[in-house]
């Protein structure tokens, strides 16, 4: 059972991490694209939410697959630690909620077929995808937090110091440290102890050897 949370953590970690980094990768892709089609056509103009994905998917970049990497293949590492990991993801996938909400008020999103064509329908599709991936990051990330908060309150519930920990070593089923069942186990309520008379161990009398009376010579001389 704890073989098996600890494992199944590692790897849903793994999976979310990797799948963020891919769609970070193709959101840069695509802001970038975008930029630099409002750039060239537009006289140095830019979106901002364009702008906004370019940081936030440079930032994940950086520090996902580092963060990931360092944990499974350097141990001590500070950004292994169960604490900063949660802070971090937490501050990603709010700039990644911000970037689809921003994305998703553009005027054209849901119709560009209808009045864009050649290179302002295709940054209009862009915009799309850009919207869709950050929503995906950021439902990713915030499953991830939830998770991660729902093992780190259970442990210190049981006693368990896990915030400075890595997050590699934590154990996230171990028990408290109070949950061992003492040897002298006091009596359940409502059951009154009963009285065990002492055991009475009998005393014998030590018996004294008797042997035979010594003999005595008579002073006189039997004739």
């Amino acid at each position: 059972m704890v073989q098996d949370l600890n494992s199944t953590f590692q790897l849903v970690r793994t999976v979310i991490f990797g799948t963020v980094t891919v769609f970070a990768f193709i959101v840069l892709a695509l802001c970038a694209s975008i930029t630099n089609y409002t750039s060239t056509y537009y006289y140095g103009g830019y979106f901002p939410f364009a702008a906004l994905g370019i940081a936030v998917a440079v930032l994940t970049l950086l520090t996902l697959p580092a963060m990931l990497y360092l944990s499974l293949n350097r141990k001590g590492a500070f950004t292994s630690l169960t604490g900063l990991e949660f802070g971090w993801t937490s501050f990603l996938w709010i700039l990644w909620l911000a970037l689809g909400g921003n994305s998703a008020g553009i005027l054209w999103l849901g119709d560009c077929g209808y009045w864009l064509t050649g290179k302002g329908e295709s940054m209009c599709r862009q915009s799309q995808a850009v919207t869709a991936f950050g929503f995906l990051n950021w439902i990713a990330l915030f499953a991830y937090n939830i998770t991660l908060l729902v093992l780190l309150i259970r442990q210190q519930m049981r006693g368990n110091s896990v915030w400075n920990g890595y997050i590699t070593e934590t154990d996230f089923a171990a028990p408290g440290p109070n949950s061992a069942v003492p040897s002298n186990k006091v009596p359940e309520a409502g059951f009154a102890p009963q009285y065990q008379a002492p055991a009475v161990v009998p005393v014998y009398p030590t018996q004294q050897y008797q042997g035979a009376p010594p003999q005595t010579t008579s002073p006189h001389p039997q004739v």
